[in-house]
């Protein structure tokens, strides 16, 4: 009798046994497959992404601080925008109540604590001058920490171009690799040797560290801070001056192991 061909593969299919061929790799690759199709596509569109709180934001980008700054003195100026033009007319007062006369005081109070000096004593009544001196006080306050935030920007600004472009200009001189715990002492048997230098009657080293008999100059490349760096020394040597006259020593902060730092 003869069978069908889909009866040959069924039977086929039936008989065969089951051979050891699935290595465990295939089998992780098969339970994770298995495990993604039942994952809800909810959990994806509902899970957490990072990004930042309203403090952070606020108090950590610079974008949330000058935000915030822009928000505090516009709600500043607009409270005593306000408080004046509610306020009954000044027949003694350089300003009236209009809104228009109300905003520009309120400006001037704001970011000229003096503009309130303008309003005589005698012709202002209390209120007047209860909402004059409160946000006089509210805006100097601001004004300061705002020349503070300005300052602190314009010298993390000047460091930043100090350190990038920071150059010294030297020529004959000898350059230190490394700032460790032996530098002081090199530094030291190294500005003997350009001081006894104008000893030398044959002037090898002088030619050498010199040039034509100039003053010595050291350079030191270290990785620590510049001012670390000079502290060090000046505590180390405090009479340099005295001891080597003619022998110089300037710290630049950078890698002694990249080319870069040997052009500055």
């Amino acid at each position: 009798m003869l069978r069908s061909p889909r009866a040959l593969r069924m039977s086929v299919r039936h008989v065969t046994p089951p051979t050891s061929s699935t290595t465990p790799k295939s089998k992780f690759r098969a339970w994770l497959a298995n495990r993604m199709e039942h994952i809800d596509d909810v959990h994806y569109q509902n899970h957490r992404v990072s990004r930042h709180s309203f403090q952070t934001l606020l108090v950590g980008t610079k974008t949330g601080r000058i935000g915030a700054a822009l928000t505090v003195s516009c709600s500043l100026v607009l409270a005593l925008t306000l408080v004046w033009h509610m306020l009954p007319a000044c027949d003694g007062c350089e300003y009236d109540n209009t809104l228009g006369a109300s905003a520009w005081l309120a400006w001037g109070v704001f970011f000229d604590p003096g503009t309130q000096t303008n309003l005589t004593p005698d012709d202002c009544s209390i209120w007047h001058k209860t909402a004059a001196a409160v946000f006089s006080v509210a805006g100097y306050i601001f004004n300061v920490a705002l020349i503070g935030v300005i300052v602190e920007w314009i010298r993390a600004a000047v460091v930043r171009f100090k350190r990038t472009h920071n150059t010294i200009i030297a020529n004959h001189h000898v350059v230190v690799l490394g700032w460790t715990d032996k530098t002081l002492f090199l530094l030291e048997e190294l500005a003997q040797m350009l001081h006894d230098s104008r000893k030398d009657e044959a002037g090898v080293v002088e030619r050498l560290v010199r040039g034509a008999g100039g003053s010595g100059e050291i350079v030191v490349l270290g990785e620590a801070a510049q001012e670390d760096m000079m502290t060090e020394i000046r505590m180390a040597f405090p009479t340099w001056k005295e001891r080597w006259p003619r022998v110089s020593v300037e710290c630049l902060q950078g890698k002694p192991y990249e080319v870069d730092g040997f052009t500055r």
